[in-house]
This record gives C-alpha cells, sequence and structure tokens, in this order.
C-alpha cells in the first residue's frame, strides 16, 4: 500500500505520534508475522497518477488490518515524504537511541505544540488522499487499484460517521472486524467523498 497526501498537513496528534515513535523502527508483515525493520531502510518507487515518487515504509496499522482483511502475509505500507523527511529517516534509523531521550522528546513535542492544531478547513475543503494497493499472487500476476478521495482527516470523520449510523441501524456483526470486513470492501466509496479504480 502507498500513500500520497496532497495538501492539508499533519494534526499535532499525528505529528506527535510521529515524534514518539522516531528512532523505534518501522514494521513490514512478511509470511504473516510482523517484522521491525530499521527506519528509512525500505524504499521504492510508486506512481500515484502524477509519475513514480520515492517513498519509504511507515509503520502504519494497514500492516496488521490489511492482513486480517485480505489474509494477505506479505504487507508493506508506503508513504511519500519530501527527500528530506525520508534522508532524516534514514539517519533517524542509526541515531534512534538520541531521538528517544527526554531532552529531544520535550524539544519536538514542544514544536509542535506550538504550532498550528491541524489543517485549516481550506485544506480541508480541498486537500486530498490518493492511497495506491498494489498486490502480486503465487503465480506472478500484478493487480492495482487506487483509491482517490477527500482529505484523509475528512474522509476519516465521514467513515466514523457512516460507521456508527449503520450501527444504530443494526447493520452489522458483532465481533473483532476491521471496517472492510464489517461493512463491504467498499465502504468508504459510501461516503461520496472518494472513488476506487482497478487494473492489471
Amino acid at each position: 500500500l502507498g500513500f500520497q497526501f496532497r495538501g492539508g498537513g499533519f494534526s499535532r496528534g499525528t505529528a506527535r505520534t510521529v515524534v514518539e515513535g522516531l528512532g523505534l523502527g518501522s514494521i513490514i508483515r512478511k509470511n504473516g508475522k510482523l517484522i521491525s525493520i530499521r527506519e528509512g531502510s525500505m524504499t521504492r518507487n510508486m506512481d500515484f497518477g502524477n509519475g513514480e515518487k520515492k517513498v519509504v515504509t511507515t509503520p502504519w496499522g494497514d500492516v496488521s488490518t490489511a492482513w486480517y482483511s485480505t489474509g494477505i502475509p506479505n504487507v508493506e505500507v508506503y508513504f511519500q515524504f519530501p527527500s528530506s523527511v525520508i534522508t532524516m529517516l534514514k539517519l533517524s534509523g542509526f541515531v534512534g537511541g538520541i531521538l528517544q531521550t527526554s531532552i529531544i522528546q520535550k524539544y519536538l513535542l514542544k514544536r509542535i505544540e506550538n504550532g498550528p492544531e491541524g489543517p485549516d478547513e481550506n485544506a480541508l475543503a480541498n486537500g486530498q488522499s490518493i492511497i495506491v494497493g498494489e498486490v502480486e499472487n503465487k503465480s506472478g500476476q500484478q493487480f492495482r487499484a487506487k483509491l482517490i478521495s477527500a482529505q484523509g482527516y475528512k474522509l476519516t470523520a465521514a467513515t466514523a460517521v457512516l460507521a456508527a449510523k449503520k450501527v444504530l441501524a443494526g447493520n452489522f456483526n458483532p465481533g473483532f472486524k476491521t471496517p472492510s470486513l464489517q461493512f463491504g470492501p467498499l465502504f468508504a466509496e459510501e461516503t461520496g467523498l472518494c472513488q476506487v479504480s482497478f487494473e492489471k
């Protein structure tokens, strides 16, 4: 999976999560198991519709949820960041101990608290998120899907409200499930804020 965000920036909560995880490494799923890797050590190019961009692995929850949803044993999640950020992540993989010291953490978290709370109304209205999924089976056949949606936080809020409405209406099965297992693979499209395309 590859993520590209066009406009909008991050909330303080997201920024804090990134800072608190600096130097702790990244995670991929290999042969069904979660594997820790050095931060910034896995990069590749992905095309989000505007030419190939360099992306780097990130330990997002999709490493877990994609496996539960699909049963695919090997999952890698990538983000497109500016080259300067990718370089910083690579360096953090070697100096993680320093980045986890209380003095560095307090300094970085203080900068976040002094910054904007998150994307402004214009960014929320005009930002865009693109998610690319690429899969390959044992025969070597490759398939690709692309989801183009509204700004990420806007889509998150919309899917949360839609999920709550479905639960309140009794349209759910109790138990542990990912959104796609609970509400169907095209659940996000029901918000009217995104569209999916498929290709080989």
